[in-house]
């Protein structure tokens, strides 16, 4: 097989990203899951675009907002994030672990389980199958892994040779999936992107369905190399060997297929919805199968080459099936098949068309980005800072671009939460949207992430009502600002030159000398009867999966930390501040912050 021409490819490539795009945008609020609220009657299918309310912050911070006519979701947010983690060539897989999905927790719009709790294990520094109880993460054999292959298919489309493009898909999968569902359903549709990307002459009706089955030994080869320790890890979880596992996957996914290639035998006389509900996209358990999905993206993309719109459009309105990645898939694939030009009439009103284009045209031209180091901390840290920029301002991302904040809004809620959203637009073109919560301190409230056993001042709030606020003196206020925003994680809420507060719960002063902050703790460390107790020490509750990333960027800036203990069945841990304060780090006992 030749490498496609330039002038073919390259149509292609846009349009087969920016018909993800559309189909995304046009399928999410359609979709049962996405939260949709204040809805209208159904609407008819059509190819447009239309503003729609979701319902975000899950069960204690739940808010509604506005999602703008054409905005896409997670499925082309993860497509454009893993085409920049690609263009780190050889440094690509780091990338996407250490840079990408951390980021993308700040800016993810409707988000799968899987791929979110992959990307907090990624962002403490572990691979999410290497976590305390991976069951969920080797259990995970949802779409999310087939819905973002288009940038592997893109990079290798002058390749003769499918198994590189297959190696990365899979690599790339069990980053965030481990049940072979996942992967067999990357890989079939993978296949048959690159196929229809490569292609030189029209397709036969229905070909792309029977070229996929024929060629099953070339896409569905279970890959060797794989990450050590995962294998191991894998088969310690699973009752049935792995391998036999993944042949009966590639069975069902090939039994799928031949569902897909009757359906398409009959022509007009196929009736879409009887075909999506034999394939399972209906029911609740497996409709976001990464299988399931693949074999319905491929259907409705065989049936509708020639009326490339009435397919989207027919994925998008599919409803009680994952409407957003259904059509997102199949918007891929017409693109692959049909260039850009029959999405004319819409895909200029896509949220970032022209990054859209430019991406693909990178990722075909093989453009490459520079190598990004960065942290989880550093991720953390531009969180904290992003309230303080105002609109207009520009700031750093961690994926090592810089944006500039367009707009700001503030949502209210039913609880002690506010809401705040900052809508981003990236020097490359890329628009994010980033919802920050902040908890609304009441008069009678007790905070409930610093307590202070020892050094604690009170002040009394409006209407005879206390509030506890822990001061804490320090030599510099900079380097003990630096120590509670940066190691510890608190978040600055207020600062000025005479404190730093942190929620209005945790409050740093300046103390004029040593001598006076010696002695400021030696008064607090003597009981009422002049007996000595411990020195000053404050208490600070935080997620468990926090009490780890916590210590190692304490060890990291080489300050003293003790052991992990634990204390009635909670972890903790001590160390002390740049003033000698005892800082005591303790499990917050199932809750989160």
């Amino acid at each position: 097989m030749t490498s496609p021409k330039a002038a073919t490819l390259l149509p292609r490539a846009e349009g087969s990203l920016v018909g993800v795009a559309v189909g995304d945008a046009l399928g999410w609020p359609q979709e049962d899951r996405g939260h949709r609220v204040r809805a209208q009657k159904e609407a008819e299918p059509r190819m447009d675009f239309f503003p729609w309310w979701r319902r975000e912050g899950g069960r204690y911070a739940a808010y509604e907002a506005e999602i703008g006519a054409g905005e896409y979701s997670d499925d082309t947010q993860l497509v454009l994030a893993l085409a920049r983690a690609l263009r780190a060539e050889d440094s690509w897989l780091k990338r996407w672990t250490a840079v990408e999905l951390p980021f993308w927790l700040l800016y993810e719009r409707g988000g799968g389980a899987a791929t979110k709790q992959a990307a907090r294990s990624w962002t403490a520094g572990k691979p999410p199958w290497l976590q305390d109880n991976p069951a969920r993460y080797f259990d995970a054999g949802g779409n999310g892994v087939a819905m973002r292959v288009l940038p592997h298919c893109l990079r290798g489309a002058s390749s003769r040779d499918f198994s590189p493009i297959a190696a990365t898909v899979v690599e790339d999968g069990i980053t965030t999936h481990g049940h072979p569902v996942a992967h067999v359903g990357a890989l079939a549709y993978a296949y048959a992107l690159w196929r229809a990307l490569r292609r030189e002459r029209s397709l036969d009706y229905g070909e792309l369905i029977a070229d996929t089955k024929v060629s099953v030994e070339t896409w569905s080869q279970l890959p060797k190399n794989l990450p050590t320790g995962w294998r191991e890890a894998m088969d310690r979880h699973l009752e049935i060997e792995y391998s036999r596992l993944w042949e009966t996957t590639v069975e069902r996914m090939v039994e799928l297929l031949d569902v897909s290639a009757l359906a398409i035998a009959q022509g007009s006389l196929a009736v879409d919805r009887e075909t999506l509900g034999s394939l399972g996209a209906f029911e609740r358990r497996i409709s976001g199968a990464g299988t399931v999905t693949a074999a319905g993206a491929l259907y409705l993309a065989s049936r509708y080459a020639s009326r490339p719109a009435q397919g989207i459009l027919a994925g998008a309105f599919s409803r009680g099936a994952d409407t957003d990645t259904l059509a997102s898939m199949t918007g891929g694939l017409l693109g692959a098949i049909c260039g850009s030009e029959w999405l004319s009439g819409i895909s200029g009103k896509v949220q970032d068309y022209c990054h859209l284009k430019a991406t693909a045209r990178n990722l075909v031209a093989s453009t490459n980005m520079p190598v990004l180091e960065t942290t989880a901390n550093s991720v953390r840290s531009f969180s904290r800072r992003l309230p303080q920029i105002r609109v207009g301002e520009q700031i750093p991302l961690p994926d090592g671009r810089k944006g500039v904040i367009t707009c700001v809004r503030d949502f209210p809620t039913k609880t002690r939460n506010k809401i705040k959203s900052f809508e981003l637009a990236t020097d490359d073109g890329q628009t994010l949207h980033i919802t920050k919560r902040q908890r609304i301190l009441q008069p009678d409230s007790t905070p409930n992430e610093t307590i202070s056993k020892t050094s604690a001042t009170e002040n009394t709030a409006p209407h005879g009502k206390r509030r506890i606020t822990i001061a804490v003196e320090a030599t510099s206020l900079e380097l003990s600002t630096r120590f509670y925003r940066d190691l510890i994680g608190l978040e600055i809420t207020r600062k000025t030159a005479e404190f730093v507060s942190f929620g209005g719960e945790l409050v740093l002063y300046p103390i004029t000398s040593f001598g006076d902050l010696r002695a400021r703790q030696m008064q607090l460390s003597l009981r009422s009867d002049g007996s000595s107790i411990d020195p000053t020490r404050i208490l600070i509750f935080v997620s468990a999966s926090e009490l780890e990333g916590i210590r190692k960027r304490l060890i990291a800036a080489e300050l003293k930390v003790s052991p992990i203990t634990m204390r009635r069945s909670i972890r903790q841990f001590r160390c002390s501040d740049p003033d000698g304060t005892i800082v005591e780090i303790r499990e917050a006992n199932g809750a989160t912050r």
